[in-house]
Order: C-alpha cells, then sequence, then structure tokens
C-alpha cells in the first residue's frame, strides 16, 4: 500500500511541477487533470484503508472534510478559476495522504 501511496504523491509533485512551468491555460487544465487522477489514487488508497479498519475516526473525518471541496472540482464542470482549483486539488490529496499516514 505504501507503494502505491509514493506514486500518488510523485503524480502529485508532477502535476505540481508541469502548473508551474507552463502558464497557459491548456497546462493548467492538463496539471488539474493529473492532480485529480493523483486524488482519486490517494482516495482509493485511503478508502481501502479505511475498509480494512486500517483508520482512526479522526482520520476518516479528515478525509471526508478534505473530500468535500475537491470532489466537486474533480468530477463537476471545468472551475472558472483554475490557479484555484489546481491548489484546491492538490492540498486536498496531501490533506488525504497525511491522514492515511497518521491514522495507521
Amino acid at each position: 500500500m505504501r507503494k502505491h501511496l509514493l506514486i500518488a504523491a510523485l503524480v502529485l509533485l508532477a502535476a505540481c511541477g508541469s502548473a508551474n512551468t507552463q502558464a497557459t491555460k491548456s497546462g493548467i487544465v492538463v496539471a488539474i487533470a493529473d492532480a485529480c487522477r493523483a486524488y482519486a489514487t490517494t482516495l482509493n488508497l485511503a478508502a481501502d484503508a479505511e475498509d480494512a479498519k486500517l483508520l482512526s475516526q479522526a482520520a476518516v473525518t479528515k478525509i471526508d472534510k478534505a473530500r468535500a471541496g475537491a470532489n466537486s472540482l474533480c468530477e463537476g464542470p471545468q472551475p472558472t478559476d483554475l490557479p484555484s482549483a489546481l491548489v484546491a486539488v492538490t492540498t486536498a490529496t496531501a490533506q488525504i495522504a497525511a491522514a492515511y499516514i497518521g491514522g495507521k
């Protein structure tokens, strides 16, 4: 499981780097798509850990709170404020990863 989390973190870092080097709208859209994939991977790892009863209730609460904003950004229509959306998704991913690591 840790290998998957490491892969998700690397994808997240790549998405952040992509946003910093590509200032065009299409570049940011690609970075958001990459960040959403990293978010989904991290969320799936956390869900597997929760299903296996490996997470504390505090960790589950933190994960649920992080999901609240990122789900709509990754599953809904394209956000109008792209840089803010990228920051929100990467922040939610980092919060989920931290809860996953700390909640075991």
